[in-house]
């Protein structure tokens, strides 16, 4: 089973979404949510292989990223990370109306903590929560990272060899390149959340199953303080090792997808 990757927007928000030629019964929708610098075009490889076996799956980009709407500068600048929430709330609407299931989840990095506030702070049920190297709220990270950030700038993209060690370390040449010409400027205020790991979240809210990933060589998100994260919301943990943080980029993408779909099978009974 193959499906085409169409796009449309909903309240301001543009989804792209992969629709397999036959759904396989009884399986939720997949909302995908990526990270800092990206946007939905992250996850095309992800959709196309869960598609592929009868999955719906949707990915959305952020507002200022990709084909949303944008938002003024000066309210971009000083956007963090946690109020993506409205825009993965908008679509997880959109789409479990439209299915009738609520659906899982799936968030990388910045999207990773963005898709954890949803899951605690937004009223709307989700069936299973999936972090793929996800930024942590506060008290997880033992220290900061320094990475320079101006309040009143976007920040980035980083130059093509320094964006390469940290999004998608693991793809040659032809790609790294093509994949340097899709990064997009992020908002510094979402940086430094990223960074300074400002988020507060009450954790206790989350009540659905989740599975968490850490990255043994991820230079953006320690490994440990994704395990700890992973402890303190009682989810199911992998770690990768030899592997950095491009989750859904890198070759490893297609082992997540493989392990992810295992796990949904299990803990939804599908």
């Amino acid at each position: 089973m193959t499906a085409e990757l169409t796009s449309r927007r909903i309240e301001g928000v543009s989804i792209t979404e992969a629709v397999p030629a036959q759904r396989e019964p009884g399986r939720p929708p997949l909302v995908m949510v990526h990270g800092g610098c990206h946007a939905a075009w992250c996850w095309q490889g992800p959709q196309a292989w869960f598609a592929s076996r009868g999955w719906y799956a949707a990915a959305l980009d952020w507002y200022s990223h990709g084909d949303s709407e944008a938002l003024p500068q000066t309210e971009w600048c000083q956007r963090e990370i946690v109020p993506v929430r409205e825009e993965i709330g908008i679509v997880c609407a959109a789409v479990a109306e439209e299915t009738g299931r609520a659906p899982v989840v799936i968030g990388h990095s910045m999207g990773g903590l963005a898709s954890l506030a949803h899951a605690t702070v937004n009223d709307q049920e989700i069936a299973a929560l999936v972090l793929l190297a996800p930024v942590v709220p506060g008290g997880y990270a033992a220290s900061a990272i320094e990475l320079p950030v101006d309040s009143g700038q976007p920040w980035g993209p980083p130059p093509p060899d320094m964006a390469r060690q940290l999004f998608y370390s693991g793809v040659d040449d032809a790609a790294a390149a093509r994949y340097y010409e899709l990064l997009q400027p992020e908002s510094p205020a979402a940086v430094w959340q990223a960074t300074r790991w400002t988020a507060d979240l009450s954790l206790d809210r989350l009540n659905a199953p989740a599975l968490v990933y850490g990255a043994e060589k991820d230079l953006l998100v320690p490994p440990d303080a994704v395990q700890r994260l992973s402890s303190a919301i009682g989810a199911d943990y992998v770690h990768l090792p030899d592997t950095g943080h491009g989750l859904t980029l890198d070759p490893i993408a297609e082992e997540v997808c493989e392990r992810t779909e295992e796990w949904l099978s299990g803990v939804l009974g599908l």
